[in-house]
């Protein structure tokens, strides 16, 4: 098995890592390395894999050739000089060191020149191509566990993979599946921005849980998904609205998030993020401003206009808001969703009948203030910069409309929920 990214298997033993490969660097890397090399030491760099073949160079025309001095070095396990009394089919003056790792060569590192002028690199250059394939090699390992990791996460929330796959991962990675644990969900107001900044999104979770055993973190396009394992609610939220706040601090906008509840085990992750995605749903229906936008206003028809004109003073900002929404804290959210998209437009339309959106829109707000408000149609009034008397024209526009009363409470109950049903199906993420 060659290798490169995400082809090798990679097992974990305490801090340490064990490779099984057959002893060949990928050619990528190896030209990374002779051009770091040649960098610091400004002669031309040649690295051979364990065949003696060059399979990097800073001089290109000499990758793909053969060199026997290379093939001596990794048979011998030592140095191996060129120059004129020692020649090498292939080779050109210069030395060629073994590359070892974890005691075996893996490949072998030559420098051209004079042998009087570069032999006291050898050292050297030994222990830098070392280091730098270390370094490849805990790159490597860093994507693989983060795409184990991944792997992981989205086959528990979404349900997919098999229980075997699942537990092989989790005992690669060191998790204990039999642990109860939470997901979250995180959604951006705009949907594409977790697409747009995923590199960066991404790399600043990763710092954020490096030390944080009980908590997964993954992207996708769609979503950030979260999986908090063991920790208590307060540690938990403290956790999810922090991955908020990163999310927004490169995005520049408001995220939607749910929480679902807390399951036994992580084999039992799916019902989890179904919850949270539900809860995410809920807190867009139940946060969402249903005041049409200024653009909307000006294009719409004469009765919208009439109808919103006084309303123009609320808050736009209503629009942008970053939403934490519970499962366990569901009311209602817990019953309009279920119901029958059938029924829930009959009764819309049995409210609103044939009415504009943008004068529905604008009722909204009005049955809104009045309702957060318990029926004082001064505070309703105030909040919404609008004189008491408008504020009662808008209340019986309302029931001259629908024939439903704001202030009646049969009527009101009626309104609230052709309203709710008519903001959560135009609304929510699909």
């Amino acid at each position: 098995m060659c290798l490169t990214p995400g082809t090798f298997p990679l097992f974990y033993r305490k801090k340490w890592y064990v490779y099984y490969f057959c002893m060949e660097i990928d050619p990528n890397i190896a030209t990374d390395i002779v051009t770091h090399l040649k960098d610091a030491l400004r002669h031309e760099i040649n690295f051979f894999n364990t065949s003696g073949i060059i399979i990097a160079s800073t001089d290109p025309t000499r990758i793909g050739s053969g060199h026997d001095g290379a093939r001596l070095a990794i048979a011998s396990k030592q140095t191996v000089c060129v120059d004129d009394e020692h020649r090498f089919a292939g080779a050109r003056n210069g030395i060629n060191v073994p590359v070892q790792f974890d005691g075996e060569p893996v490949a072998v590192i030559g420098i051209t020149g004079e042998r009087d002028e570069v032999e006291p690199f050898g050292t050297v250059l030994q222990k830098m191509t070392e280091i730098l394939i270390r370094e490849h090699l805990d790159q490597l390992a860093r994507f693989n566990r983060r795409t184990m990791r991944d792997s992981l996460i989205t086959a528990l929330a979404y349900g997919s993979g098999n229980v075997a796959d699942n537990e092989r991962l989790a005992a690669m990675l060191g998790i204990d599946l039999d642990l109860p644990c939470m997901i979250a969900s995180i959604r951006g107001v705009d949907p594409h921005d977790l697409l747009t900044y995923q590199e960066r999104i991404v790399s600043a979770l990763d710092r954020q849980v490096e030390d944080r055993p009980d908590v997964l973190a993954t992207l996708t396009p769609q979503e950030c998904l979260l999986v908090i394992v063991g920790s208590d609610d307060e540690t938990a939220e403290s956790t999810i609205r922090a991955t908020e706040s990163l999310i927004s601090s490169f995005t520049g906008h408001a995220t939607h998030c749910g929480v679902g509840g807390r399951a036994s085990t992580m084999h039992d992750c799916r019902r989890s993020y179904d919850q949270a995605v539900a809860a995410l749903r809920w807190g867009i229906t139940a946060h969402a401003s249903p005041r049409p936008a200024s653009d909307e206003r000006d294009n719409a028809s004469p009765r919208t206009r009439i109808a919103s004109t006084e309303l123009q003073h609320c808050d736009d900002e209503n629009t942008s808001l970053s939403t934490f929404t519970r499962y366990e804290d569901l009311d209602l959210g817990l019953i309009v969703p279920v119901i029958p998209p059938e029924q829930a437009q009959a009764l819309t339309r049995l409210v609103f009948g044939g009415l504009d959106d943008g004068v529905i829109d604008a009722y909204e707000i009005t049955f809104d203030a009045y309702t957060r408000h318990n029926g004082s149609i001064s505070a309703a009034a105030k909040e919404l910069f609008l004189h008491k008397n408008t504020m009662q024209n808008h209340l019986n526009r309302i029931a001259a409309i629908t024939g439903y009363n704001p202030r009646n409470l049969n009527d009101h109950t009626i309104l609230a929920l052709a309203f709710l049903l008519r903001r959560h199906n135009s609304r929510c993420l699909r």
